[in-house]
């Protein structure tokens, strides 16, 4: 069965295969996440290609950048 299009949340690593749901619930497994991807996150599908959402992506990048400046003004 093909997965479809759409949000998705990251549940397990099984081997070399990711157990994903979907946002209605149901279970697929896909080869292969965005890299820096980790269990929780969540990606979209849009055909063949799956991204991190682009909320999470801005949300790393702003702790990322707090966490530079607060170590930064330690030293």
């Amino acid at each position: 069965m093909s997965q479809p299009n759409g949000k998705y949340t990251i549940d397990r690593r099984e081997g070399n295969v990711w157990v994903l749901e979907f946002e209605d619930g149901r279970i697929y497994h896909f080869d292969s996440v965005p890299e820096g991807a980790k269990e929780g996150d969540r990606v979209i599908k849009d055909f063949d290609t799956l991204t991190l959402e682009p909320a999470l992506q801005s949300e790393r990048e702003q702790i990322k950048s707090r966490m530079d400046r607060l170590f930064k003004k330690r030293r």
